[in-house]
């Protein structure tokens, strides 16, 4: 991950919610380590998982389900599209493959992480991508 990643995802953080210092590895091990976990909360739904796995790492969000079409995109830097009846898992994928990305790369490097966001890059039970 660079700088301006880092800074999209600091810009992203959820605003008055609880955030955890750790480092890019201890967040991928805490998402690994609560992989298989329950089910998303009845108030929570894949669009909202996306978006808050997205603004974990810095992404924003177009989602168009009537057309399976999933857009995650840093403005001005890059842009990931995914489409069909596997679009958000084609996201969820993506994302945690950026955690993974970043954690080998730049194990050390320290920033906030929100539960929501952390949670939401989380397998849930029976889940596969």
């Amino acid at each position: 991950m660079d700088v301006e990643a880092s800074q999209a995802k600091q810009n992203s953080a959820g605003a008055g919610e609880h955030q955890t210092e750790m480092t890019w590895a201890q967040a991928a091990a805490w998402v690994w380590k609560h992989d298989g976990g329950k089910e998303l909360p009845a108030d929570i739904d894949a669009g909202q998982r996306i978006e808050a796995a997205a603004a974990e790492l810095g992404f924003d969000v177009q989602h168009e389900p009537d057309e399976q079409l999933l857009i995650l995109f840093r403005p001005d830097e890059e842009t990931h599209s995914f489409y069909g009846k596997d679009h958000m898992a084609g996201g969820l994928r993506f994302l945690r493959s950026e955690l993974a990305y970043v954690a080998a790369m730049h194990p050390d490097t320290l920033d906030d992480w929100s539960d929501t966001g952390l949670k939401a890059l989380c397998l849930l039970a029976g889940e596969k991508l």
